[in-house]
């Protein structure tokens, strides 16, 4: 955020902040391949940084045409979306009024105020919708910890049903908490012995989330001591019996690396390198491991 600040800075040292701001939208919103809420958001955020920065290169006079043109290029793409999510129906209230309230007041800063509010009112909307994400993603984790696992999993399908209204340009862009929640749903599948789909969900929680891999976690203290004992006895019997397996020896080669010396697992890793030289989630887990 600091470094995005920085370049608008830059960027508003010679040019009318207009004119930046439309620049700067029309990139943005080219990255999404429709308008949505998430798209909505970078907009509403984007309005307001520029906003700010003019105002601090003493260009007070233009913020208002900055809010209101922000305001009317987020109007114009909600407006012309054939179905509206009820996210941005209620920010586009939020927008209207703010419009109506500007246009009654003829004194710039009182313009800009009613603007600024409106704006950072719909804003509150799209963190809205991040925060609750968030919160069922640590209600999931909880009810993973208590054995509870048609909660965690229902909590975490509806993590997935939000994604659409929280995602970023790019899944980097994405609040973690969803791009997460593969790699909760994958301790759902073990604790229920379907290693297919556990597999199926740690990969594409490792493609969605790659700093994964670089948290110093014990997955151990998901689970109570015996549940874990359980699952682990499960997963052991699982990759024995099926050795020629890539997926069940990634499954066992993870939970060692996350709940033991991560060197443990390098042998484990490198089994399946043998068995699919092209294996990048073994090769993923192998980069990570010290030298020492």
């Amino acid at each position: 955020m600091r470094f995005a600040l920085v370049l608008l800075a830059a960027a508003l040292q010679d040019d009318d902040p207009v004119k930046v701001l439309e620049g700067e939208l029309a990139k943005r919103m080219k990255t999404y391949e429709k308008f949505t809420v998430g798209a909505f958001g970078e907009a509403l955020r984007t309005t307001l940084q520029i906003a700010s920065v003019a105002e601090q290169r003493g260009l007070e006079k233009r913020v208002p045409a900055v809010l209101e043109t922000g305001l009317d290029t987020i109007n114009r793409a909600i407006l012309a979306l054939e179905t509206k999510p009820p996210e941005l129906r209620r920010a586009l209230g939020y927008l209207d009024k703010a419009k109506k309230r500007a246009a009654a007041v003829e004194e710039d800063a009182k313009k800009a105020s009613a603007l600024r509010y409106g704006i950072e009112r719909a804003y509150l909307v799209w963190q809205t919708e991040v925060n609750a994400t968030v919160s069922l993603a640590n209600l999931a984790i909880d009810f993973i910890g208590s054995a509870g696992y048609d909660e965690a999993e229902e909590a975490l399908k509806e993590v997935e049903e939000r994604l659409p209204a929280v995602q970023g340009a790019t899944m980097a862009d994405t609040p973690e908490a969803p791009r997460l929640a593969p790699i909760f749903m994958s301790r759902i599948h073990l604790a229920r012995g379907q290693w297919k789909e556990a597999a199926a969900a740690l990969k594409r929680g490792i493609d969605r989330a790659p700093e994964w891999g670089d948290r110093e976690i014990d997955i151990r203290k998901m689970h109570k001591e015996k549940e874990y004992a359980r699952i682990r006895k499960a997963i052991d019997e699982n990759a024995a019996k099926n050795a020629d397996d890539p997926d069940a020896l990634l499954l066992q080669a993870y939970e060692v690396f996350f709940s033991a010396d991560r060197k443990k697992a390098q042998p484990l890793l490198e089994a399946i390198l043998k068995k699919d030289a092209k294996n990048k989630y073994a090769q993923y887990f192998l980069e990570r491991i010290p030298d020492e």
